[in-house]
């Protein structure tokens, strides 16, 4: 008897913690952050701004590969950084991390998990990252409901089980694109169809300084050097001939993986000149962006950039995600 009470007992004071800390005004944002990527920090910013005027959340936790990189960068943008929300950044975890946020969540002591990174699900993929992963990690806040997932989703269609678990169980789910919308609306009808995050972001920094921007004599260039051929090549070198007199800029995306082509820019055209983003603040690049007098590229977040600065731009479409944001025909 006294047995059966004791347990009654620690059973309500464990149940009564449990709807207290889910209570609370907690968010856990797990992310990849390459932190040489522009799209990485666009949308990181407007993910935040999404969460501000959409959630009731005080306190944040996110997930970074590298928490004084992710400070420094915050730091640099600190006026596009929500100040009335508490951020703080935990490294990306090791063996013991994942272990003990596996049994936070199984027991119901890990805050409203926000899961955004590129295809947020993507059954398609191989182990882990088709989403068995987050079925491991966050059971317990899939079982409970207690999960977002922001972005892009990419599934093998209605029966597709691994997709119907994930996603039927998200507590709201905001998309960029129809694709996305149509393919979660299998599962889940409560589905937003929003925007790329980063947009706002870009129309709000270029609105706020438009009247201060001169247009300059330059052009940008840009590639996804996995996703180039002699096509991509000679589209390139016709936008260069059209252009000729003005000053060159290649803009890499992505500050690792964008730099082989302009090794290979620089042996064509040893003039050429870089254009190294992850010096620069956001409005920085937005201004840099909005004083070009032309563009050609091919990925997503730097054609994002030339169409909400309002410059000239010719697209190279490597991916179908590069219409359905941009809404081109090109």
């Amino acid at each position: 008897m006294i047995r059966k009470s004791i347990t009654r007992v620690i059973g309500k004071c464990f149940f009564s913690l449990v709807v207290k800390y889910s209570d609370m005004q907690k968010a856990y944002v797990k992310w990849y952050y390459g932190y040489k990527n522009l799209w990485d920090e666009l949308l990181l910013i407007g993910v935040l701004d999404y969460i501000k005027n959409n959630l009731d959340i005080q306190e944040l936790q996110i997930e970074v590969k590298d928490k004084e990189r992710a400070r420094e960068r915050q730091e640099n943008n600190v006026q596009h950084f929500p100040q009335w929300m508490s951020i703080s950044r935990v490294s990306t975890p090791s063996m013991l991390w994942k272990i003990t946020h596996m049994c936070k969540s199984l027991f119901g002591f890990f805050p409203l998990l926000i899961l955004w990174w590129g295809e947020v699900v993507n059954t398609t993929a191989k182990f882990p990252h088709n989403g068995v992963n987050y079925l491991l990690m966050y059971l317990g806040n899939i079982a409970r409901q207690n999960y977002m997932l922001l972005w892009w989703i990419h599934t093998q269609g209605k029966n597709d089980q691994l997709a119907k678990a994930i996603i039927s169980q998200a507590k709201k789910i905001v998309v960029r694109e129809e694709w996305s919308y149509e393919q979660a609306k299998i599962w889940n009808n409560n589905v937003t169809l929003y925007q790329d995050f980063a947009k706002q972001l870009i129309v709000d920094v270029y609105q706020s300084s438009q009247s201060t921007f001169k247009k300059e004599n330059y052009i940008l260039i840009n590639v996804h050097p996995s996703k180039i051929g002699e096509k991509t090549r000679q589209a390139i070198n016709q936008f260069l001939q059209k252009n000729q007199g003005k000053e060159v800029y290649f803009v890499p995306c992505d500050m690792d993986h964008d730099m082989s082509f302009y090794e290979e820019v620089l042996k064509r055209y040893p003039h050429r000149r870089l254009f190294d983003r992850t010096l620069h603040n956001i409005n920085e690049v937005v201004r840099f962006f909005a004083q070009a007098s032309g563009a050609r590229g091919m990925r997503l977040h730097f054609l994002l950039l030339c169409k909400e600065c309002a410059i000239p731009f010719e697209t190279i479409v490597y991916h179908p995600k590069v219409k359905k944001v941009l809404w081109i025909e090109s």
